[in-house]
């Protein structure tokens, strides 16, 4: 099988797993696939704005704080994603301010995981 090197600006539609049989309006995050060197110094920004602080809760709130930075600068878009009201979310902070950690994991994890990130492409799902 061959390797699929992606371009770290080229835009790509994720379809999380929950997802994926969901072939009328699946959640699609457009995001860009992060590159080692820039998950790298994403860990080099916690660690610098880390510093010399030593409580757990604040060096928590930091990391949040980090981790959110980064979803929102790798996330282009979201489609799909219906808020109780009916309005359609297509704001990556808002998204990441509503959605369970665990889809927000997914996503961060695929966003630096080539293969997941390509095999929940929205071109990849099967045809029904």
């Amino acid at each position: 099988m061959a390797l699929i090197l992606l371009d770290p600006d080229k835009i790509v539609d994720y379809v999380p797993e929950f997802d994926r049989k969901n072939t009328e309006d699946p959640l699609i995050i457009r995001c860009k696939y992060v590159p080692r060197k820039l998950s790298l110094e994403f860990n080099d920004v916690i660690a610098r704005a880390w510093g010399n602080v030593t409580d757990t809760h604040k060096r928590i709130e930091i990391e949040r704080a980090c981790n959110r930075d980064q979803f929102i600068k790798q996330v282009v878009e979201v489609k799909n994603f219906i808020d109780g009201g009916g309005k359609e979310i297509i704001d990556p902070g808002v998204f990441y301010d509503s959605v369970d950690a665990t889809l927000i994991f997914e996503i961060m994890d695929a966003m630096v995981t080539q293969s997941k990130l390509t095999g929940g492409q929205r071109k990849n799902l099967p045809a029904v």
